[in-house]
């Protein structure tokens, strides 16, 4: 929409106002940069290389690979490839990387940064035997029901703080 373009456009803007790369390179070398990762943010991450590549001095050419969390961490960490990353520079991750890999690149002389750039929106699916979807009767979850379900501290569809919110769910 016109409004998601604008709002992407001002958050590109933004960003694009504190980033500050200094590569020593001549005049007329084009730094590349490759990245690869989640593709939640592969849209902004195209709008913000475009406008980068537009006002970078010295000239920067980048791309952004949308292959999943998992494959872009895989070929970031390098762990196949002496934990050198596989063709990327920069990566996106709809988690960070775990501690152990983390360890690893910090033993293998590597340091990495780690920072959150964006929210976004997330659908929560579901397979209650019996249960509407959606619309009257459906399943209902607090904000901090459903922290807990990921955190893994409620486990079955009949824990009481799932069975308050819902009265008539009948599990097996």
């Amino acid at each position: 929409s016109v409004l998601t373009m604008m709002i992407m456009r001002v958050a590109a803007a933004a960003l694009l106002s504190i980033m500050v790369f200094e590569v020593p390179v001549a005049a007329t070398e084009v730094t590349v940069l490759d990245g690869s990762g989640t593709t939640n943010p592969s849209k902004f991450f195209w709008e913000v290389i475009s406008l980068f590549e537009a006002r970078a001095k010295p000239p920067v050419k980048m791309t952004y690979r949308a292959v999943g969390s998992g494959t872009g961490q895989y070929e970031f960490i390098g762990s196949a490839n002496n934990f050198l990353p596989i063709s990327q520079d920069f990566g996106s991750g709809d988690i960070p990387i775990g501690a152990s890999d983390y360890k690893a690149l910090k033993d293998a002389g590597h340091e990495i940064i780690h920072f959150p750039f964006q929210m976004g929106a997330m659908s929560i699916f579901h397979n209650v035997p019996g249960m509407p979807k959606s619309g009257a009767g459906a399943l209902n979850l607090t904000a901090c029901v459903l922290a807990k379900i990921f955190k893994r501290d409620i486990k079955t569809w009949d824990d009481s703080e799932i069975k308050a919110l819902n009265p008539k769910l009948s599990v097996p």
